[in-house]
């Protein structure tokens, strides 16, 4: 196919057989040393026959005429299921009358691999011919000639000829710049039968080419003295048709300002109707109010662990050493990115006391200062309550323990050996907190067709938490791995990890002395997979028991999003659970 030196594209329709067939060797995987299919192979041997033909065909070296007294340029586009492509002849008229036509060129391409409608090659046909005619009226600038442009397509016509705008963005962008580049052109509708682009969207065998008068000199009206070119109508919007607009009204009305009290008989009943207000928008409040902190140290560097107390959410943030500066940089960095807590729950560091200590000094100073005695006094007042618990009492702060327990124990043996720089620390910390705040807490609703739970993820950002799609690289050796895939690499390995942790928490399996409720149809449960993707925990409901001969359940039948399955209940955990 290479070997054809043909730049002009003459020799189009026969092109196109060939990258048809490649293009269908490359959607069937065929590899360069793969056995071609039968099919294509006998396509392949006609063809193959046939080329010695090509030496035979004479292409005329002048496209004008002498005295010729008008030029033109006619374009045809044509596209079917496989190829779509244009080509171009030049129509001159000498001044005795006799016509000339010329083929000046023509482009070709294969349809997309993905499935696309055919308006919408022809359209690409069309934006195919666009794009030769504004490089040919260029080229023959000084000969002036006038531009029509053919399709057989009455869709591509009502396109062009309508308002882009009014498209969807597939056709609004091509029928844009098709507007933009010939303004001036006239398109017109031709038959199917009489589209000589026709050859170039099906292809056509070299025998068939040599004496192919559509082909070389366009349909035979293109020869007369005098085409009747066909008139187009207006294109007009059905009036039933029309898009229906409503006004919009809008009204501002001015309430009066009544007092509270003037609204009720007696002060008891105010005073009962305020605390349940006030009960009640204490309960609107959003998240993030109260946070319990915490430090880990799995290497030179350190690491600022908040949780939320409500919805057990997890932030990690970098420090660079365990002292007061280092700790309230990090509480300043997780208010700029999750707000100011009202409470901060801790055990009794130096450091943690020490950053709260100068956070108590530094509100006192401003509440009692003078200049900044109206504007400190309500800053202090908004100040955050540290509380901390008893001293070597760290059962007193088992949520967040039990979050740097799970964090700080797959963390030191994933990175165990490996360097890295602060920049690639803080993106590992960031993926790790992410896997920690993807895990499943309980049912989002009690739907039997919700196959959803709710996460720490969805009281952050509304939504629970996905990771980005990568290839696996656990099964890389290190050495072979750039630093940034080394860092997805033991991204990986901590997820494989605490999945697999998390799992085996949650689901006790003690000898069965001691007789278990069992499941229950509709129960939303955790399944066990051995190579689930970061951040994707697979669940499903249980829509089928089956009992043995003792009643107790222990084979049910779960349906998921890929399906049903059956799975034996060890390999499965039943939410809530406390993870």
């Amino acid at each position: 196919m290479a070997r054809l030196f043909d730049p002009l594209k003459w020799l189009a329709p026969v092109c196109i057989k060939f990258k048809i067939m490649f293009q269908d060797l490359w959607k069937n995987g065929q590899g360069w040393d793969d056995v071609v299919p039968p099919d294509i192979n006998a396509q392949w041997d006609q063809i193959k026959s046939e080329l010695p033909i090509i030496e035979d065909i004479r292409i005329p070296r002048s496209l004008s005429q002498p005295g010729c007294v008008q030029c033109e340029l006619q374009g045809f586009s044509d596209a079917s299921e496989v190829a779509y492509g244009a080509v171009v002849y030049l129509r001159t008229i000498s001044s005795n009358g006799t016509v000339q036509i010329r083929l000046i060129c023509s482009k070709t391409k294969v349809a997309p691999v993905k499935k696309v409608s055919l308006p919408r090659l022809e359209l690409c046909g069309a934006l195919l011919l666009t794009n030769l005619m504004e490089l040919l009226i260029k080229t023959l600038a000084q000969l002036g000639p006038k531009v029509y442009c053919w399709t057989d397509s009455t869709i591509v016509l009502h396109w062009i000829r309508g308002e882009s705008n009014r498209w969807q963005t597939f056709v609004a962008n091509r029928v844009s710049r098709i507007q933009d580049s010939l303004p001036i052109a006239h398109w017109h509708h031709v038959r199917g039968k009489e589209n000589p682009a026709d050859c170039i969207s099906r292809g056509i065998l070299p025998a068939e080419l040599l004496n192919h008068p559509l082909w070389w000199t366009g349909p035979s009206w293109l020869s007369q003295e005098t085409i009747e070119y066909p008139t187009h109508q207006e294109v007009t919007t059905h009036p039933g048709l029309l898009e229906a607009k409503y006004p919009k009204l809008t009204v501002a009305v001015a309430v009066p300002e009544n007092s509270i009290l003037s609204q009720f008989s007696c002060l008891k009943k105010v005073m009962k109707i305020t605390a349940i207000c006030r009960r009640f928008s204490q309960n609107c409040k959003g998240p993030k109010e109260k946070r319990n902190i915490d430090a880990i140290t799995p290497a030179d560097l350190e690491q600022a662990l908040f949780v939320h107390v409500n919805t057990h959410a997890i932030h990690l943030e970098l420090k660079e050493d365990m002292t007061t500066e280092a700790c309230l940089a990090a509480i300043r960095a997780f208010i700029g990115r999750r707000g100011k807590p009202s409470e901060i729950h801790s055990d009794c560091g130096t450091n943690l006391k020490g950053a709260s200590n100068e956070m108590k000094a530094f509100l006192e100073q401003i509440a009692t200062t003078e200049f900044t005695q109206s504007i400190g006094a309500n800053l202090a007042q908004q100040g955050i309550l540290w509380m901390f618990n008893p001293p070597h009492s760290p059962h007193f702060g088992g949520i967040w323990e039990a979050a740097v327990k799970s964090a700080k124990y797959h963390l030191r043996r994933v990175t165990d050996g490996t360097t890295l720089t602060r920049s690639q620390y803080h993106v590992l910390l960031a993926q790790i907190e992410g896997v920690l705040n993807s895990r499943p807490l309980c049912p989002m609703s009690s739907d039997p067709s919700d196959l959803q739970a709710l996460t720490p993820g969805h009281f952050l950002i509304g939504r629970p938490i996905i990771s980005f799609p990568e290839p696996d690289l656990q099964h890389l050796p290190d050495g072979r791995l750039p630093h940034w895939q080394r860092v997805q690499q033991l991204s990986q390995q901590f997820w494989n990890r605490w999945s697999k942790e998390v799992i085996g928490n949650i689901q006790k399996r003690p000898k069965w002395q001691i007789e278990e409720r069992n499941v229950t149809i509709g129960s939303l449960v955790l399944l066990k997979e051995d190579n689930a993707p970061p951040l994707k925990c697979k669940l499903g409901r249980i829509s089928a028991l089956h009992p043995g001969a003792d009643g107790l359940v222990r084979v049910v039948t779960v349906r998921t999003e890929a399906g049903e399955f059956k799975r034996p209940i060890v390999k499965l955990s039943v939410l809530p659970v406390d993870i």
